[in-house]
């Protein structure tokens, strides 16, 4: 009796773990899908009328931030935390919340040194300070970042787009061109390269090009849904 009391004892903890694993995966799960979604409208929606955030992007950022607090909550020991530090803080710095962004980017550098996001959590401090007006301190860092030959597509987009927005506070049209240039070649989906070319379009016909503006109209008819086309 007693050795059936200790099975059914057993039995219970590994049912109550096993739910308490599922609810923190699927919190999790809704989340980062909530987030992509909306970085894939927001990536392929035309730039040309300067809206803002799609509100379907808007409401989809929103519950990816709110289920990634709670997974920093409710289970901050999980495996997950520091993934919900990043979508927290990357869904922030997209709906133009630059001081959070940078708090949670912070946190992540300093309490996950062995993330599978710290060198991509350093590249977008850069691009926070750069959106908060801090063009200095964002050229610092983003030659510190070069210096040591950053590997990888995702992180080259990145810093190709930061560059590209730092030729923009300088006015230096060629070197704009250039930055997005390479953002679309290190573009890592489709939306992403609609995103680039998107944004040289507008670029090359707010400055009159329009040579290099029906280049980039090519180059974006290749890649574009049919509402941007």
């Amino acid at each position: 009796f007693k050795h059936l009391k200790c099975l059914q004892f057993l039995l219970l903890l590994l049912i109550g773990s096993h739910f308490f694993s599922c609810v923190y995966f699927n919190t999790f799960y809704n989340a980062e899908t909530s987030y992509k979604k909306a970085l894939k409208i927001i990536e392929e929606s035309p730039i040309f009328d300067e809206q803002g955030l799609p509100a379907q992007a808007k409401k989809l950022l929103a519950g990816a931030i709110e289920n990634s607090k709670v997974v920093l909550n409710k289970f901050p020991d999980s495996k997950y935390v520091d993934d919900a530090l990043y979508i927290i803080a990357t869904s922030s710095f997209l709906r133009d919340e630059a001081a959070i962004a940078e708090s949670y980017y912070n946190q992540l550098l300093r309490d996950h040194p062995n993330s599978k996001f710290y060198s991509l959590s350093e590249i977008w401090l850069v691009y926070t300070h750069l959106r908060m007006g801090m063009l200095d301190t964002a050229r610092y860092e983003i030659e510190a970042i070069q210096a040591n030959s950053p590997k990888g597509g995702e992180k080259l987009y990145l810093i190709h787009n930061i560059l590209a927005e730092i030729a923009i506070e300088d006015e230096n049209i060629d070197t704009i061109y250039f930055h997005y240039e390479k953002a679309a070649e290190y573009a890592t989906s489709k939306s992403k390269k609609i995103s680039t070319f998107g944004k040289l379009v507008l670029i090359a016909e707010t400055n009159q090009d329009k040579v290099k503006a029906s280049e980039y109209l090519v180059s974006l008819g290749k890649v574009a849904p049919d509402k941007i086309r």
